[in-house]
């Protein structure tokens, strides 16, 4: 039985946000929506922001990130993302983890897959994430998918694709 669980925050031009659960894990994925809208539809479906375990960021546009400092000031985790986020971020309190391309183990059990998505920011990253023999997939701003996505979504229980 799978322990994914996927609640979409919010999609779109005004704001981008979800919530992911694989095995132990509670993972935020942008922070564009404000911390309001998050708070409240994460406690429509029964969760706190003082659940989560790790923020990661796909990239510095305005609505993957406008909610940063507010979101970081309800929790005690760590955001991971590409060092062109991190000064967009600067003013967030949580500690600000640079994630590079690649395979980490970013939380003991939890590998992150950070790669590259074609987007008109500096550094725009797609991820995997894989627990045990979970692995969901997140993509956002990808005009048009190419193989080197595709293989990284490969095998995916989930696919999130904005």
């Amino acid at each position: 039985m799978s322990s994914i669980r996927i609640i979409p925050l919010g999609s779109g031009s005004t704001g981008n946000s979800f919530y992911i659960e694989i095995g132990p894990y509670h993972l935020l994925i942008d922070m564009g929506i404000g911390y309001r809208k998050v708070r409240d539809a994460l406690q429509s479906h029964g969760r706190d922001l003082s659940e989560i375990d790790a923020i990661f960021l796909t990239h510095g546009h305005h609505d993957h990130i406008k909610a940063a400092s507010a979101i970081c000031n309800h929790t005690a985790c760590p955001v991971y993302a590409d060092q062109s986020v991190m000064y967009s971020i600067r003013a967030v309190s949580s500690e600000r983890k640079i994630l590079d391309m690649g395979a980490s183990e970013v939380l003991k059990g939890l590998t992150v897959i950070k790669f590259p998505v074609p987007h008109d920011f500096v550094q725009t990253s797609g991820y995997v994430f894989l627990c045990g023999k979970e692995k969901v997939g997140y993509v956002t701003d990808c005009g048009r998918m190419n193989d080197t996505i595709l293989s990284f979504l490969k095998g995916s229980d989930v696919v999130i694709n904005l």
